[in-house]
Formats: structure tokens, C-alpha cells, sequence
């Protein structure tokens, strides 16, 4: 009978320890999956958020060099040295049409809007000149002599 009971007690602790190391596996596998997963995750969060910062660089970039060649346009400038604003605002459409923006924005060189063009309602002439201010003092860019135009998130002034 000493002997069964040996057998017995040999046998629950083999199963034991065979239980308490595939618990023990099973957690180190479940931590190492888990951290390779984070990890993976966190490098394709990084990859989409780089590309999409190069892309949004691309259009910006642009959106800037439209709006470059549009001020360079010499019935623009023409246009722009009236600077009567419903003028300027009736004639700046076929402009705005031209470039495909949602947004063209003329202003004299002390940032006063002459002309407003936008697709989505949502901004007012008011806010677009007080937005464009904001946006001339944080970049500090001179005040004389400058004829602006504006597109969504590109601001070009010549």
C-alpha cells in the first residue's frame, strides 16, 4: 500500500509541475505576443501618421505654388491695384474657379479682404481676415506692399 501511496504522491506532483509550467509558458507566450503586438502597432501608427504628414506637406506645398503662380497673374495684379473690394470681389470668381480651391481669399496689404471665395459655409469674410491677421503676426511677415492670396491652409504673399 506504501507503495501506491508513493506512486500516487510521485504522480500529483509531476502533474504538478507540468501544470506550472504550462501556465508559466502560456503567460510568457501570452506577454511576448502581446508586447510584439504593441509594438506593431505603434510602428504602423507611426508609418500612417508620417505619411500622412508628407502628403499634407505635398498639398501644401502645392496649394502654396498655385497660389504663387495665381498672384503672379498679371490681370490679378491689375485687378488688385483697383483695390475696390466688390470690384475685386465679382472679378476674382473666375479666379477662384481657375485654381479648383475651396477657399481663395484676396486681401490689400494691411490684411483688409477684398475678396472671399468659399465652397463650405462656415467661414465669413470677417473670419477668414481676422484668421489671415492672426496668421501674418505669428509668421511675422511684413505689412507694405503686399498683395495676399489665400488658399485653404496655404498662404502665399507677394
Amino acid at each position: 500500500m506504501t507503495l501506491l501511496r508513493l506512486r500516487t504522491q510521485l504522480l500529483f506532483a509531476t502533474l504538478l509541475i507540468i501544470c506550472t509550467l504550462t501556465v508559466a509558458l502560456l503567460f510568457i507566450v501570452r506577454y511576448t505576443v502581446r508586447s510584439e503586438l504593441d509594438q506593431e502597432v505603434r510602428q504602423s501608427t507611426d508609418a500612417s501618421i508620417r505619411a500622412f504628414q508628407s502628403v499634407q506637406r505635398q498639398r501644401e506645398f502645392q496649394l502654396s505654388r498655385t497660389a504663387a503662380m495665381l498672384a503672379e497673374l498679371p490681370t490679378l495684379k491689375a485687378l488688385m491695384t483697383t483695390e475696390d473690394a466688390l470690384t475685386i470681389q465679382d472679378a476674382s470668381e473666375p479666379f477662384w474657379k481657375l485654381a479648383g480651391s475651396d477657399l481663395l481669399l484676396l486681401a490689400t496689404s494691411d490684411g483688409n479682404v477684398l475678396g472671399f471665395h468659399v465652397k463650405k459655409q462656415g467661414w465669413s469674410p470677417r473670419v477668414a481676415e481676422a484668421y489671415q491677421k492672426d496668421l501674418r503676426n505669428k509668421e511675422k511677415m511684413p505689412h507694405g506692399g503686399m498683395q495676399t492670396v489665400f488658399f485653404i491652409g496655404s498662404f502665399y504673399a507677394r
